[in-house]
């Protein structure tokens, strides 16, 4: 793993790629955001898609990636992690590192209200969860809401927003 860590570094200067070790030394997490994913955010339509599948083979835990559409339309990765378990403490690390690598977008406006229940929103695991989530989220900022209905999104499932 530092090998690959070490070349990703060496071929993308100035990506963002962390890895993360318990105290005693085993892996837990690795982010990585490669610079021209970063660069290329810019020019994208500012909603996130974000999704964990479990690996299988001779090495287990999640990999978790970040999409979103670019001006044509296409899906664009942004960043991936791997993770040893997916429990909260993976997801708030996985985000905490998102927020790191994508902050610098300038047409992007953090809004504090909004975190709180995009953070829920990734957590929910029913459906009636997530509905009654949106919901706050139109009532906080009813173009969120508009946008976020008007997005396809599939991932193994499909979801229909009310």
């Amino acid at each position: 793993m530092p090998t690959y860590v070490y070349m990703l570094n060496s071929v993308y200067p100035n990506s963002h790629i962390r890895m993360h070790k318990s105290p005693d030394n085993q892996f837990m997490y690795l982010f990585i955001a490669l610079q021209p994913f970063i660069r290329g955010f810019r020019y994208c339509r500012p909603v996130v898609v974000v999704d964990g599948s479990h690996m299988r083979g001779p090495y287990h835990g999640i990999f978790v990636s970040a999409s979103t559409l670019d001006g044509t339309g296409h899906m664009l990765l942004l960043a991936y992690e791997v993770v040893d378990s997916e429990n909260d403490s993976s997801w708030m690390w996985f985000f905490q590192q998102f927020k790191c690598a994508f902050s610098k977008r300038d047409n992007i406006k953090s809004k504090e209200k909004l975190t709180g229940e995009f953070f829920a929103m990734a957590k929910a695991y029913k459906l009636d969860d997530f509905d009654e989530l949106m919901c706050k989220v139109g009532k906080i900022d009813n173009r969120v809401k508009a946008y976020l209905k008007i997005l396809d999104l599939k991932s193994g499932q499909e979801f229909m927003l009310q």
